[in-house]
């Protein structure tokens, strides 16, 4: 989980314009150290992951770039992911730390690890990292 933190830093630093949304997540500490340095650039939805989705369509339209995390969103909120980030082509990095979709479906490009995760940021669209 270390390397997700560092990562998650670096993003914050290199893109000023980067929130993170967070759902429920069992390892809370997870973003507790970009929280420490960017504390306005992060969102928590607790058990809304609908509404997280929602919001990240949002703060895309108003130019920002919303990371969501969360556990099971695709399992979840697939459906929402797809009505309301995919078809509208919306730029948001969903890390989904639980869940059963694989590969890539409904236009949604799942990364493989933390590597081409990272590397998305110079892509546009839906981008999900599975954990």
């Amino acid at each position: 989980m270390n390397d997700y933190k560092s990562q998650l830093l670096y993003l914050g630093k290199s893109y000023q314009n980067m929130v993170l949304l967070v759902g429920d997540l069992k390892d809370g500490s997870l973003v507790s150290e970009f929280e420490n340095f960017f504390p306005a650039r992060v969102m928590h939805f607790g058990q809304g992951e609908r509404n997280m989705l929602a919001a990240a369509a949002g703060f895309c339209l108003a130019g920002k770039l919303p990371v969501v995390l969360g556990e099971g969103l695709l399992e979840k909120g697939l459906q929402q992911v797809v009505s309301v980030l995919v078809a509208p082509r919306m730029n948001v990095r969903l890390l989904d730390f639980g869940g059963r979709v694989d590969g890539e479906q409904f236009g949604l490009k799942v990364a493989k690890d933390l590597e081409s995760f990272v590397q998305s940021f110079e892509e546009y669209g839906v981008v999900c990292l599975r954990a």
